[in-house]
């Protein structure tokens, strides 16, 4: 685990009573060769949209993951639930029946 003394704290923050962010920023990069990207940095949709890539890239090369995938999906078809994202007049008529029924 790195460390700073509080003689080096001191000579970013002194008697401050309330940081600054940049000046913890500052010290992280500095003392510790962090970089730490603050928030107006990155547009939110993007980052989102890079978190969505990378959790795509994550489960498509976990085996197991696609195995459990692949296990849900045939289990479903055997007990006869179909799946909806495409159908939406099939999707319609099960929650009709649904309501019939319920």
């Amino acid at each position: 685990m790195k460390f700073i003394t509080r003689e080096i704290l001191d000579k970013y923050v002194g008697d401050k009573e309330i940081i600054e962010e940049s000046v913890l920023i500052r010290l992280m990069k500095e003392e510790f060769g962090r970089t730490i990207p603050n928030e107006e940095e990155y547009d939110s949709d993007n980052l989102a949209e890079d978190q969505r890539k990378r959790m795509t890239k994550a489960i498509s090369e976990n085996v197991e993951i696609l195995k459990q995938i692949k296990n849900a999906k045939i289990k479903r078809s055997a007990q006869g639930l179909s799946s909806y994202s495409e159908d939406e007049k099939e999707f319609d008529r099960l929650v009709h029946e649904v309501n019939k029924n319920g």
